[in-house]
């Protein structure tokens, strides 16, 4: 987040359990009103005696506005040019084929730059043997779920299908 905007962003720095703990605590803070984005900086595994280098952070598009912060617009306008692609029928005459060049151009920018040197998400890397997942905070959410999950993705969810 922009330096601007840290007053959405609470830090705990007490040293909190990945197993129910800090998603229980994620859990309770995206239910307020004026909920904030969460940056655990010291997660630690009770069960296995751990603690780990890597902070989690949660509940970062846990409101419009920082959802809209993210996109740079209005998160209502990103859902419905979605929708739009989504809808479109293949152009069936060379009127068609024309206006429909402007939502084609829209996607310009949703395919990932290539760049010619590594990108910063490359400046720690673990190869080969070094590879050990075990190094990771990864949260079990619920006492039900099987285990720790790393498949949980970043969602957008609209208020009314919470």
């Amino acid at each position: 987040m922009e330096q601007k905007n840290f007053w959405q962003l609470k830090v705990i720095d007490e040293p909190l359990d990945i197993y129910l703990e800090i998603p229980h605590l994620a859990y309770a803070e995206i239910k307020k009103e004026d909920s904030k984005a969460l940056l655990f900086t010291h997660p630690i595994d009770k069960k296995n005696n751990r603690s780990f280098d890597i902070p989690v952070a949660m509940n970062l598009y846990g409101s419009y506005e920082r959802t809209e912060l993210l996109f740079g617009r209005g998160v209502e306008s990103v859902a419905s040019e979605i929708e739009k692609l989504l809808h479109m029928k293949p152009p069936s005459t060379l009127k068609d084929k024309l206006s429909m060049l402007g939502d084609l151009f829209s996607l310009k920018s949703v395919f990932p730059k290539r760049l010619k040197a590594e990108g910063e998400c490359q400046q720690v890397k673990y190869l080969d043997g070094d590879v050990d997942l075990y190094k990771l905070p990864v949260l079990t959410t619920w006492e039900q779920d099987g285990g720790p999950f790393i498949t949980m993705e970043p969602r957008y969810v609209p208020a009314a299908g919470l």
